[in-house]
């Protein structure tokens, strides 16, 4: 039976190539975009889930309600992990990871210094080994941990630095606030790609205590210091619960504060997609985004099964006879419709191995839209082949279902007397599915006009300083910036020198309570506000305004404000404060009379004051997005970068005259390798940094657009499998007509009205949903582009102009035919 039916279908196929190419074809687009996209699905929902036991694992995050604030922060400080152990016997293990970032070196045997800036490094506890499990290849992790000055790599970095040789045992010196010698004494694997958690080295607790001069335990019982990510390993779900019940008690038994600050839990698995936590160890995904990718392939698969489902009932009155010859031999209705069934599955089969091939063929193009690293495992990864048969299944199911039983209903008495040669009575669905089909292109193209609109906005839009000529320098600790900056002035290529903690577009700037002198003794502070280093000519620079008073400047080094003695954390009295304008609006001043207003900043906790900046304002700057377009500008406060501390800035900001960015960048090179030979050159373009901010945006808009483009052909291979039918049948209608005197023009209009038409009601249905759609991603963005009506007229517009294009081809050809031949038509 089942060969019976493969023979009729390969017979059918061959009997009507074009129907079978336009069929084929646009199965084959569908389910490749399925399959392509379902990959991506995949890689983003696989995010950590390397962790052995991931589903016991949570991070601890904190829920912040102080000043009036409700946001969650990933990070907590040093005392909660214990803490927690200590008071809740549901917690099986804590870990702690202290993020820092400096130069690492390694000076050979032969005399060769490796040296290269390191962000991935992380201070951490033993306990790590039983949270997240790093799969060690060398070393013992039961002892790794043990000294203090002990360091784990990842077989990356070890590489990096030892190449060949064994590493255990040998040292490395890393420089942040001062330099420090450590011992290697494990190798673990490189933590994939799909990890919101990366790291290459992972050192000892003990050595963060040694760098900072903290003896003991005791001294990290702050949930403010030092900042870290604390990951739990409990027992079940059923744990989890009670530690977040008993948080708020928790919190209250351990801060006076306890009530603004609750700590919460966050399922590993759920970080990467779901978290709404900021500064966090690195970006994560978007739940949202995955959800509009399923909506395509989803859509584009619909789209090619529609194309089956309206051309084959469209052709029914073709293969009513051979319905009624089976059923009066004796074939059940049953019978009939699982050959038609089987029809297209068959189909569907040969459109998976040409989309199986095509995927095999395009994907390192898409990895390359999509900025990923997708690779398909055929061996091991069994959830594919599974998605790959349910896709068969589906797609035929879908595709051939309404078809296979309809033509089955056909009774042979009235099929055989010739009663059932026409098909008008599911012109109605037919119509609704091409409805559904331009209905979703529309979606798609505004979907793509809305994506690069808004992502051509983020590109130009001004954000409050200039980006031009400026190139960002990475400054690592023990640099001698004072002559680099004196070195750098020299050059006739430079306009300017300046430095701040981070370049303008980083964003990532600390953020601390502040208070002005009318609650200067809140220890609770009247609202959090960013807080910045940047150093005299800093403004000027970057063409920045200055609103009121003054900036800072190299001859007022009072600025710098005083350190008090015997004060063993960040405490600067008596400094020069400049603020921007969102600052002094918050507060109700005028830019003028917000000048010698006094300021206050501080993390208190516990009666301990972890930093106490104080300053009274000297000026007052123009607001600048010194975050991406997602944020809102936020209050600001800036210090003088040179302080009582020594100088702060972490970027060197280098203006450059007009002329060549190549040579400038050499040039810079080289006065660098003059006056820091032992520290690595890290250097970029402000502009291209700022554009970096949204990767993400510019890959969304390129898959999008890819994608919507594949939908949009497959529905017009649809319409013009339609028009063609509609024409052949129609042929003598049109001899007819022409012999009467109709015009070309007259007759392809005709056959064209009806489709426009069709095009017309999707796009008015098509366009309420698109705005609901894309106004809900806006909302991501705290600077974002209209929803104006132009957008949806331009998909309607276009989406008319394509159905046009493809329905006139066919329709001029038709209305060109020779009317004797036309009457001399079946």
């Amino acid at each position: 039976m089942w060969k019976n039916y493969a023979l009729i279908a390969w017979r059918n196929l061959k009997k009507h190539r074009a129907y079978a190419f336009i069929n084929i074809v646009g199965l084959t687009l569908g389910i490749a975009a399925c399959l392509m996209i379902g990959l991506y699905v995949q890689d983003e929902m696989s995010y950590d889930r390397h962790v052995p036991g991931g589903e016991q694992v949570y991070r601890v995050n904190q829920q912040v309600t102080d000043n009036g604030e409700d946001e969650t922060w990933a990070w907590t400080g040093g005392g909660l992990g214990p803490a927690m152990q200590r008071e809740m016997p549901q917690v099986e293990a804590v870990a702690r990871l202290a993020g820092a970032r400096g130069s690492m070196r390694r000076l050979a045997s032969d005399g060769t210094v490796r040296v290269f800036r390191e962000t991935d490094f992380y201070y951490t506890d033993a306990a790590i080994n039983d949270v997240l499990a790093p799969a060690f290849v060398l070393g013992d992790p039961a002892t790794a941990f043990d000294k203090l000055n002990a360091i784990v790599l990842s077989e990356s970095a070890a590489e990096r630095y030892f190449g060949d040789e064994n590493p255990l045992g040998q040292t490395l010196e890393f420089t942040e606030q001062g330099t420090m010698t450590l011992e290697v004494t494990g190798v673990v694997e490189d933590v994939p790609d799909n990890s919101h958690l990366r790291y290459d080295f992972l050192a000892s607790f003990g050595a963060h205590k040694q760098q900072f001069g903290v003896p003991t335990e005791s001294e990290y019982n702050s949930y403010w210091w030092p900042r870290t990510f604390t990951y739990v390993r409990l027992a079940d779900a059923e744990a989890a619960a009670a530690v977040e019940a008993a948080f708020p008690a928790f919190s209250a038994r351990n801060r006076e504060d306890g009530d603004a600050y609750v700590p919460t839990l966050e399922a590993l698995h759920d970080i990467y997609l779901y978290s709404e936590a900021t500064s966090g160890p690195s970006a994560t995904g978007n739940a949202a985004t995955v959800r509009i990718f399923a909506f395509i392939a989803l859509a584009i698969l619909v789209l090619a099964c529609i194309n089956f489902m309206n051309l084959s009932t469209a052709r029914s009155s073709q293969r009513a006879r051979e319905v009624g010859v089976r059923k009066s031999l004796g074939a059940e209705r049953g019978q009939v419709a699982l050959q038609f069934l089987a029809e297209s599955i068959f189909m569907s089969v040969v459109a998976l191995i040409l989309a199986v091939a095509l995927v095999e063929m395009l994907l390192p193009a898409f990895n390359n839209l999509a900025g990923r690293t997708i690779d398909i495992d055929y061996g091991s990864n069994v959830s594919y082949w599974i998605g790959i048969m349910a896709l068969v299944v589906f797609t035929g199911v879908l595709a051939g279902a309404y078809p296979a039983f309809y033509l089955a209903s056909f009774r042979p008495t009235e099929v055989l007397k010739g009663l059932m040669t026409r098909t008008g009575g599911h012109a109605g669905l037919r119509k609704g599915l091409v409805v559904f089909q331009f209905a979703v292109s529309v979606i798609l193209i505004v979907g793509t006009t809305v994506v690069l609109r808004q992502l051509d906005y983020l590109r130009d839009a001004d954000l409050g300083f200039e980006q031009e000529q400026t190139i960002v320098l990475r400054l690592g600790s023990g640099l001698d910036w004072d002559e680099l900056e004196n070195q750098l002035e020299q050059q006739a290529q430079v306009v300017g020198v300046s430095s701040s903690t981070l370049a303008p577009g980083y964003g990532g700037m600390s953020s601390l309570p502040y208070r002005t002198e009318a609650a200067w003794n809140d220890e609770n502070g009247t609202g959090d506000t960013g807080q910045q280093h940047v150093d005299a000519g800093y403004f000027e620079m970057l063409g920045i305004p200055v609103l009121a008073g003054r900036t800072f400047s190299e001859d007022r080094p009072a600025d710098g404000g005083v350190r008090p003695d015997g004060v063993p954390y960040f405490h600067i009295f008596e400094q020069g404060y400049v603020v921007n304008e969102a600052f002094a609006q918050a507060n109700g001043w005028t830019p003028e009379a917000a000048l010698g207003e006094r300021v206050r900043m501080t993390t208190y906790e516990n009666g301990v004051y972890y930093t106490d900046l104080r300053g009274t304002i000297v000026g007052v700057v123009g607001d600048y997005h010194q975050r991406s377009l997602r944020s809102e500008i936020m209050p600001m406060v800036f210090t003088p970068a040179q302080n009582a501390f020594g100088h702060m800035g972490g970027h060197g900001i280098v203006k450059l005259a007009p002329g060549n960015a190549a040579d400038a960048m050499a040039m810079i090179r080289g006065v660098w390798q003059q006056v820091a030979p032992d520290q690595p050159f890290e250097a970029s373009f402000l502009d291209q940094n700022v554009q970096n901010l949204y990767v993400r945006e510019a890959q969304l808009s390129r898959v999008v657009t890819a994608f919507a483009f594949i939908g949009i052909i497959i529905a017009c291979l649809g319409l013009f499998g339609l028009v063609s039918y509609a024409a052949e049948r129609r042929t003598k209608e049109i001899g007819i007509r022409k012999v009467l005197g109709a015009t070309v023009p007259g007759l392809t209009g005709l056959l064209m009205r009806d489709f426009l038409v069709l095009v017309g009601v999707a796009t008015i249905i098509a366009t309420p949903i698109a705005y609901m759609a894309m106004d809900r991603w806006l909302q991501t963005f705290a600077y974002q582009v209209d929803l104006g009506l132009g957008v949806f007229l331009l998909a309607g517009i276009v989406a008319t102009v394509i159905a046009a294009a493809t329905v006139s081809y066919q329709a001029i050809k038709t209305a060109r035919r020779n009317p004797v031949t036309a009457l001399r038509y079946e």
